[in-house]
């Protein structure tokens, strides 16, 4: 037997932890109990009845396996599954806020029409028959998606009917900037079976207004780039100049989001909370999180609603519309972070969670192998976009040169869709790629995210890793604590020998 590559040892106060990210296995140890471990994983067994229980845990494999090879096995099983389909709909490119970073290209402003729905439903029903299905989902997007809400209503309960008669479990899900949710939009989207809904919000009031404003409440000269062209959308003539203008006031977004979010979460909904953090705001999201355990939003309430929050940065992929001589995001009112500077600025708020005895959840990661990667990188999910045109990743909703086909042609089959775009998709690997491929929280991480880690393009950005590749021991210790409070961490399994 020979230890895995994915055990990890940190010291904890007098004890130490021992880790396996593979099995997820999490042992709590003393000095003495922890250099008997070391001991066996050099092959020294001075303890068959540990050895075993080390085995047992994944800490211990065969000298002759890979684990490398298994999981590549297991991910590839899983990208390429068929049996679990999903499609990221976007019903709508428009937009009620004019987000100062924003990165979709709300080039067409268009509603989903009835006739691409109609020819959305053929798609749908090929998807889900021309290989074998049991599990279908939809996440409703836009754009804000439920400025759409008949096109919304229209799919949803043709494809709840349909996969009724075929025999194959529905969930369906929306990311929303959660401005909208007034009584009939939350009573609608609860009646379609829309219990989950993932919002977000740049931080407490001040902040948040500020990051993403209503667009109308704008003026011309308040906006850059991206925001005359979406304004322009809606209204040319919005983008005269009038001199002198008087200082209008500005509704909140912040205070309707929070009002919404009460009436969904009190009607059973389920949200994750995204809160977007830059260098400055990340040091005041405290106040949002007061906010919300003010309000109880943390508490599962009798209908099951509740609200999980966690944090994400604000990062530059490089991708902006608006730059300056340093390019990207530099010239935007937020001040991006990498994701290294991110993973430390979080430790605060996790502090936070843990000092209200609050369950932190991290996008990114569970701590264990799971073989799950994202849309872009599974055979099976695709986004759809308004216009009926293909793409493989919501950051590329309006971008024409992202699109990998079209509804119309009524091909659901991914070998079927070849273009060089969908190629950088498949093509790209973690297991593959010699950065990924060596780092120790790859069974974790899976390659982070594929839009920007794509085959064939630099990794000039350090935002398609995930925060635990900067944060590893720290998060360990976490995982320990919070296990702890639940009486989940396995120190049993030492027995005698954990003292």
């Amino acid at each position: 037997m020979k230890p895995s590559i994915y055990n990890k040892i940190v010291k904890y106060k007098e004890d130490y932890l021992v880790f396996n990210q593979v099995t997820g296995a999490l042992l709590k140890a003393s000095e003495k109990s922890t250099n008997k471990i070391k001991k066996i994983f050099e092959g020294k067994i001075e303890d068959e009845k540990l050895q075993k229980q080390l085995i047992e845990l994944g800490y211990l494999i065969a000298d002759k396996e890979d684990e490398r090879v298994r999981l590549k096995k297991l991910y590839d099983e899983k990208s390429s599954n068929n049996l679990n389909k999903h499609l990221y709909i976007t019903v709508t490119d428009r937009c009620n806020l004019g987000c100062n970073y924003c990165f979709e290209e709300k080039n067409q402003w268009i509603k989903m029409s009835p006739d691409t729905q109609e020819t959305l439903k053929k798609f749908i029903y090929n998807f889900l028959t021309e290989t074998e299905t049991k599990h279908f989902g939809i996440g409703w997007y836009g754009g804000e998606p439920t400025l759409n809400i008949p096109a919304i209503e229209n799919l949803s309960k043709y494809t709840k009917n349909l996969c009724e008669k075929l025999g194959i479990s529905f969930y369906q899900m929306m990311i929303s900037n959660g401005t909208t949710f007034t009584e009939a939009v939350t009573d609608k989207i609860i009646e379609l079976n829309i219990d989950r809904v993932q919002i977000t919000v740049d931080g407490f009031k001040e902040d948040h207004d500020l990051s993403r404003p209503y667009l109308k409440d704008l003026k011309i000269e308040e906006m850059n780039d991206a925001q005359k062209r979406q304004i322009s959308k809606i209204n040319s003539s919005l983008l005269l100049p009038i001199i002198g203008q008087e200082k209008h006031s500005r509704r909140s977004s912040y205070d309707d989001i929070l009002s919404g979010l009460e009436r969904y979460v009190k009607k059973g909904g389920k949200v994750s909370l995204r809160m977007n953090v830059d260098e400055e705001t990340i040091g005041r999201i405290h106040n949002l999180l007061d906010d919300l355990l003010k309000r109880g939003l943390f508490e599962k309430n009798e209908k099951g609603g509740y609200v999980y929050a966690y944090a994400h940065p604000i990062y530059d992929a490089g991708g902006c519309s608006t730059t300056n001589e340093e390019g990207g995001c530099a010239s935007c009112i937020v001040k991006t972070m990498k994701m290294e500077v991110f993973s430390n600025k979080i430790e605060k708020i996790k502090d936070w969670y843990n000092k209200n005895n609050i369950k932190y959840f991290d996008h990114s990661v569970e701590m264990k192998f799971t073989g799950e990667t994202c849309t872009a990188n599974k055979k099976y999910e695709y986004v759809v976009n308004p216009d009926g045109t293909l793409t493989k990743c919501t950051h590329h909703v309006g971008m024409q040169d992202k699109v990998i086909g079209n509804i119309k042609d009524l091909k659901t089959n991914p070998d079927e869709i070849i273009c060089d775009e969908n190629l950088k998709f498949s093509a790209f690997n973690p297991f593959k790629d010699e950065e990924c491929y060596n780092c120790e929280v790859l069974p974790i991480c899976m390659g982070g995210c594929k839009s920007n880690n794509k085959a064939g393009e630099s990794k000039k950005y350090d935002a398609g890793c995930i925060p635990t590749k900067f944060s590893y021991e720290k998060d360990i210790i976490r995982l320990y604590e919070k296990k702890m409070s639940k009486e989940e961490v396995q120190i049993e399994f030492l027995g005698k020998h954990s003292h």
